[in-house]
């Protein structure tokens, strides 16, 4: 059975239960069929259409999550079923088993704890397994997620979380599976749930990435909020890092784009440049494609792309794979066409020449401020006040060394 002909119905509601239950279904990238209703009863009228798996409630209004899977089975004998619950005891235990039930999910459960119980439930894995029918769908457009010690990621991201003064720092992949976290999550921000939709705009942002050149994809994010305000950096195309903090935190972006520049970077490099990629054969050669078939000019003359990318003069990323794909070498050749064409100066403007025969404008500085004193100020004390103004220090003005340490302007002596 292809993973486009799997249909999965999901009642719940709760219906930021029922979104995070199918974001995160999607984002197995198996492209199954997904709908979902908020009743049983709503439930019942899908079983008319074909119907691979129930994921459901138990606490529903009106009839039971344990009931509508007992219907389930009448209509839908091999129905695969997943119940989520509050709380697992011996008793509902025994009724799900009685009632055909195949995994039961314990709540609160994020991501990891959803995927799982599908991929056992459909195709029979066990978490941490993948069966070779299931897999190549799977990994979808960027290739499958490279493995990677999220402890060694974690103590590089500690430090830097206090650093920043960071409530929480969490890593991330694009199914939305938390891999590490330190610090303090507060139950309101429901974090499992939370990177669930931020891993949807991690696949959105790689993508965007493969049309820009952003290789590899550090998109950051901000989102802004009451309680808490949240930062999401891109880790390539497979993983993220999402950062919280107090709300009202705007003046930390500096430090924070500092943060994505050196830290996030040696992250990658601890990774592997080409791990955090993706699927060069997929991707970028499809960007490639789509580009020529748009009618981009093919250039006419192959540059070689250097083994180490330079920014400011220092090397930054060595390539192997990746320095052969389309992108990087149009970067090259553009930059390499930008030296050797001429720059040409385009006259924005011409100055005329002063007519000698128009009249001048006569100003007399006595009678202006004569004029003004009978206002009520003079222009002696006009321009006082202008002084007194300007020498004013504004409540959120910050100094130059506390922009330097935010990382907004460079050390002027390093």
């Amino acid at each position: 059975m292809a993973d486009s002909e799997i249909h999965i119905l999901i009642v719940d509601n709760q219906r930021e239960e029922a979104r995070f239950l199918k974001t995160t279904l999607e984002l197995l990238e198996h492209g199954f069929t997904i709908v979902d209703v908020p009743s049983g009863e709503e439930a019942m009228l899908e079983f008319i259409k074909p119907l691979d798996l129930i994921v459901t409630r138990n606490t529903l209004p009106g009839m039971s999550g344990l009931d509508l899977i007992r219907r389930a089975h009448r209509r839908h004998p091999t129905v695969k079923s997943i119940l989520t619950v509050e709380r697992i005891t011996d008793d509902l235990r025994q009724q799900a088993s009685e009632a055909g039930v195949t995994s039961l999910i314990e709540k609160p459960y994020d991501a990891h704890d959803v995927s799982s119980a599908v991929q056992q439930a459909l195709f029979g894995e066990r978490p941490g397994q993948a069966s070779p029918a299931a897999q190549p769908s799977s990994d979808g457009e960027f290739g499958p997620i490279p493995p990677v010690d999220a402890a060694e990621v974690g103590r590089m991201l500690g430090p830097q979380m206090f650093a920043l003064g960071a409530r929480g720092v969490a890593f991330v992949n694009r199914k939305g599976e938390v891999l590490w976290r330190g610090g303090q999550f507060d139950d309101r921000v429901r974090f499992n749930e939370l990177v669930v939709f931020l891993a949807r705009n991690l696949t959105n942002s790689g993508t965007i990435a493969s049309y820009i050149g952003q290789i590899p994809s550090t998109t950051m994010q901000y989102y802004d909020g009451f309680n808490y305000d949240l930062f999401s950096i891109s880790v390539g195309v497979h993983f993220f890092v999402a950062l919280v903090f107090d709300g009202d935190s705007q003046n930390m972006l500096g430090a924070v784009m500092n943060f994505r520049r050196k830290v996030i970077r040696d992250v990658i490099d601890y990774i592997g440049v080409d791990a955090v990629l993706g699927n060069p054969e997929g991707t970028w050669a499809a960007v490639k494609a789509g580009r020529v078939a748009a009618g981009a000019p093919e250039p006419e003359e192959e540059i070689a792309v250097p083994d180490v990318i330079e920014v400011d003069g220092a090397p930054v990323f060595t390539y192997s794979s990746a320095r052969e794909e389309a992108l990087a070498r149009q970067a090259a050749q553009a930059r390499a066409k930008a030296k050797a064409e001429p720059t040409e100066i385009i006259q924005v403007f011409e100055l005329e020449e002063i007519d000698k025969d128009t009249a001048r404008i006569d100003l007399d500085l006595g009678e202006l401020e004569s004029a003004l004193g009978e206002g009520g100020e003079g222009l002696e004390d006009f321009w006082g006040a202008v002084e007194e103004e300007g020498a004013k220090i504004r409540e959120d003005a910050i100094s130059m060394d506390e922009a330097i340490r935010l990382g907004l302007m460079d050390d002027l002596n390093p």
